[in-house]
C-alpha cells in the first residue's frame, strides 16, 4: 500500500476482478475500515484476425 496524502492507494500487477471481500483483504485492505473504496477495472478485449 501506498500513502498519498491521507490516502492509501493499492495496485496489483495481476490482471484480477476484486468480487469478494477476501481479494481486498489479501492485499492489506480491510473494507471495514474503510469510509470509501474505489475500484479501477480492466476490460479486456481480444481482436480476432480474420
Amino acid at each position: 500500500m501506498l500513502h498519498v496524502g491521507g490516502i492509501e492507494v493499492g495496485a496489483i500487477s495481476r490482471n484480477d476482478q476484486a468480487i469478494d471481500l477476501a481479494e481486498l483483504m489479501s492485499v492489506g485492505v480491510d473494507p471495514l475500515h474503510c469510509a470509501t473504496i474505489a475500484l479501477k477495472s480492466a476490460l479486456i478485449s481480444v481482436r480476432r484476425s480474420n
